[in-house]
């Protein structure tokens, strides 16, 4: 978690504001299908962008989430700097585009879709905050 915290809060690249800040909750046999667009920001303030997150879990607790760009026109790439999914306090998945800011953020264009996890979850809260615009 520090490194987590070292990224985030010290001088970080990332944007001031969360692109997405979610809560679910995740009962065995129940399969959750949630999808939300991801904020961006411009001289004006915040928006929603075309840009959204897609969580699926299946009655199993099979996590599948991706982000994807539906856009068909010429747009600039909607950069996502990090992902962080939690399990109650502790931390399920930490994905860092930016290598504690090293790197530039993954950009995703009009059309693409990104898988950014996989995999099996325990019943409880489920929290997910994405940094991008």
């Amino acid at each position: 978690m520090k490194q987590i915290d070292e990224v985030i809060l010290n001088g970080s690249c990332f944007p001031r504001f969360t692109a997405a800040d979610i809560f679910l909750s995740v009962k065995s046999g129940e399969p959750i299908t949630f999808s939300t667009p991801l904020l961006s920001e411009n001289m004006n303030g915040t928006f929603e962008s075309m840009t959204s997150i897609h969580i699926d879990i299946d009655s199993k607790g099979f996590l599948s989430a991706l982000v994807r760009f539906d856009y068909n026109g010429v747009a600039l790439p909607y950069n996502i700097f990090a992902i962080l999914m939690l399990i109650g306090a502790e931390v399920y998945k930490w994905i860092d585009f930016t290598r504690e800011c090293r790197n530039p953020p993954a950009g995703l264009f009009p059309g693409d879709v990104r898988t950014v996890c996989k995999g099996q979850l325990k019943p409880g809260d489920f929290h997910v905050v994405v940094w991008g615009r």
